[in-house]
């Protein structure tokens, strides 16, 4: 498995990997080791993920090579192809869900509303028409705002939003 993602490194502009080849290649194989130890569907896992960030980096990088550091301006994510630690967030999911169903209610109003209404134009009452859109669109906020709330409280319950590392920072250089 080293061998492909050596050969995904090679797809990489030639003095990027002067500076990063052999750096990249023995992390790899370091953290190979560690996927070893986890299992077998763990160790899968890793080998498709850092290919697949091998492969999506070595694009951006000739992207950024052909067209200079405005192509990294037009495609802000491309520090992220290759940080195995970074994580898709669970609350992006849910809002993207719940997005999502906002806008398939939304197409159904707007059908139902099409079905009320007579297609030869007439003059008719829209308060005949029970419009219940803003009503569901209201619903889907205070959800979504009490799901934010339970995840805050998620967080910091377990203690891991990160404030306890920051405190412990020190922010200033010790004395010599």
């Amino acid at each position: 498995m080293e061998r492909l993602y050596r050969w995904c490194l090679r797809l990489y502009p030639s003095s990027y990997k002067q500076v990063f080849f052999d750096e990249m290649v023995e992390v790899f194989v370091e953290a190979r080791s560690a996927a070893v130890a986890r299992g077998h569907w763990r160790y899968i896992r890793f080998l498709v993920r850092e290919c697949c960030g091998a492969l999506g980096g070595a694009c951006f990088e000739r992207g950024r090579e052909l067209f200079g550091p405005e192509f990294s301006a037009m495609f802000p994510v491309g520090r992220l192809f290759m940080r195995s630690a970074t994580k898709f967030p669970l609350s992006a999911l849910v809002f993207m869900v719940l997005s999502f169903v906002t806008v398939v209610y939304a197409i159904a109003q707007a059908e139902a509303l099409s079905v009320a209404l007579p297609h030869d134009n007439p003059a008719v009452a829209l308060h005949a028409v029970k419009l219940t859109m803003p009503g569901g669109i209201l619903v889907m906020f205070v959800i979504a705002y009490l799901l934010g709330i339970a995840g805050w409280l998620a967080v910091h319950i377990l203690r891991r939003s990160g404030a306890e590392r920051l405190s412990r920072t020190e922010t200033w250089s010790p004395a010599k």
